[in-house]
């Protein structure tokens, strides 16, 4: 077990009270995370909360060096039914909708990252006991962040297990135009990109729009609600306004894109995109199944795409979680992301840890016990997830 660094204070806010007043301090250390700081920032965490806070509790820690902040753990505390055993499950904040999942850091060195680390864990084993498995993920291979948590577990026996997620794929720096991007290109994806749009403007005239701004953004919603669906995905269960005060939201700031493929004027296919310091960001791909032997989509990627090159001079484009083939295709780097679960010290958090590494890889090896395994092991992961 670890001790806390005496030079670090951690305070712990567990009210969306006294949340809501730390917009100034919160956002004054974004600036050591670009491109990322759009879904680290205050006011991104006050949108999240507003909609999907209701059946959480957050866990909010802040860690000062000499009475000056370095550092925030964005957590929430959230409680699942596991068969007859209730779980309370320490994750950071964000859900599916959350492109990023990570602690907000100041401008410190590696080093000194691990050391508050260390901090924030020897709290949450010390002090704050009130749970029973602290979940990180997606953690990013390539983060400074997941280096030290691997460093700290080891050296200090936590109990621990590591669950490899589906990889996601970003393209990454990018110093060229939309033509050079294209050119580089395997040439069937372009032949068969030109060729579906060929046939596809047999049907009428194409025609693209992006929108950047706050001018009319409600009729712009309700047009990305209306191809959405009817869209082969299904309704998402988040309330009806989350989208529309995100738009809001990402227009206030600049950062929305907003873009459309239309048919005739008709729109056929939507896609939402934040682009914040240099970096763009795929939130959401939607279009008319009607048209789906088009691919709709693809053309209105590879315009979107061009767009983000040449006039927003983007240096990144991370194309979202999941490991969809069409990807490999677009991007130029796999990435790598895990899921940490760390086990509290507490008869139901030494259960839980029997249970993953102890108990179920026993019946993995009994092949009628397979199912069995998968269907307790599923169960968990869906309940805390």
């Amino acid at each position: 077990m670890i001790k806390q660094e005496s030079k670090y204070k951690v305070t712990p806010i567990t009210t969306f009270q006294h949340f809501a007043k730390l917009s100034d301090q919160w956002n004054a250390l974004l600036n050591n995370h670009l491109p990322q700081s759009f879904f680290l920032s205050h006011d991104w965490f006050s949108l999240w909360l507003h909609h999907f806070g209701n059946e959480i509790n957050p866990l909010i820690l802040l860690i000062h060096e000499h009475n000056r902040l370095v550092a925030i753990a964005p957590f929430i505390v959230t409680t699942s039914q596991v068969y007859l055993t209730k779980l309370r499950t320490i994750q950071l904040m964000g859900n599916a909708y959350s492109p990023v999942k990570t602690f907000v850091f100041d401008n410190v060195p590696e080093n000194k990252r691990q050391a508050i680390l260390s901090a924030i864990l020897s709290f949450l084993f010390a002090t704050f006991r009130r749970w029973d498995v602290l979940q990180l993920q997606p953690l990013v291979d390539s983060d400074v962040a997941v280096h030290s948590i691997m460093s700290l577990l080891n050296t200090n026996h936590y109990k621990h297990r590591i669950r490899q997620l589906p990889p996601s794929w970003s393209l990454t720096g990018i110093n060229c135009t939309g033509e050079q991007y294209f050119m580089n290109l395997p040439k069937k994806i372009t032949h068969e990109l030109q060729r579906r749009r060929r046939n596809l403007e047999k049907l009428g005239k194409l025609s693209f729009e992006i929108v950047t701004g706050l001018e009319q953004i409600d009729q712009h919603v309700d047009k990305y609600y209306d191809v959405y669906a009817r869209s082969w995905k299904q309704k998402e269960n988040i309330g009806p306004t989350f989208h529309r005060d995100l738009a809001k939201l990402a227009a206030q700031k600049g950062y929305l894109r907003l873009a459309f493929l239309c048919l005739d004027s008709f729109p056929i296919a939507t896609q939402f995109r934040i682009v914040s310091n240099e970096a763009c960001f795929f939130l959401k791909t939607a279009y008319d199944t009607k048209y789906r032997k088009y691919s709709p989509g693809l053309i209105l990627l590879a315009h979107t795409i061009e767009y983000f090159l040449d006039i927003d001079n983007v240096r990144m484009i991370d194309f979202g979680p999941g490991n969809e083939p069409y990807k490999k295709n677009w991007a130029s780097q796999q990435i790598a992301c895990k899921d940490v679960l760390i086990f509290n010290s507490n008869a139901k958090g030494r259960l839980i840890e029997f249970v993953l590494s102890g108990f179920l890889p026993l019946l993995k090896r009994n092949k009628k016990l397979i199912l069995i395994k998968d269907m307790l092991y599923n169960k968990y992961f869906s309940a805390i997830s």
